[in-house]
């Protein structure tokens, strides 16, 4: 588990149980896939979850990133025009007033109808 992993390898570090490395991000954490180091959720990232890589990190509202595979956010310049990532699954749990949706496809933050490019403008 998380304990182990981070005083054998290192902060940051989860393995799922019965598995043989630490090659998963903890809570908190994202597992940078360029560098395979798991890097901190920074504001604008939502990591609550354990094992996140940039492709099912969840960007909040009012942050946009310029691909799936960004491992850095940025504040919109009209903060109500970034809606932030989309939604992969059809939980029924989800409220519709979620400020946070998971990844679900190859494509930049989602921007509110009428604004579009990088940082909905």
């Amino acid at each position: 588990g998380r304990l182990r992993c981070s005083t054998e390898k290192g902060k940051g570090y989860w393995s799922s149980e019965g598995a043989a490395e630490c090659d998963q991000a903890a809570q908190g954490y994202f597992m940078n896939t360029q560098t395979k180091e798991p890097e901190e959720c920074l504001e604008g990232i939502e990591c609550d979850e354990v094992g996140l890589t940039p492709k099912t990190m969840v960007i909040d509202k009012g942050f946009y990133r310029f691909s799936t595979s960004a491992t850095v956010v940025y504040p919109c310049i009209a903060l109500k025009n970034c809606k932030g990532s989309s939604s992969s699954s059809s939980d029924s749990s989800d409220s519709s007033d979620r400020r946070h949706r998971r990844l679900s496809f190859e494509t930049d933050t989602d921007c509110k109808p009428g604004s579009h490019g990088p940082l909905c403008s």
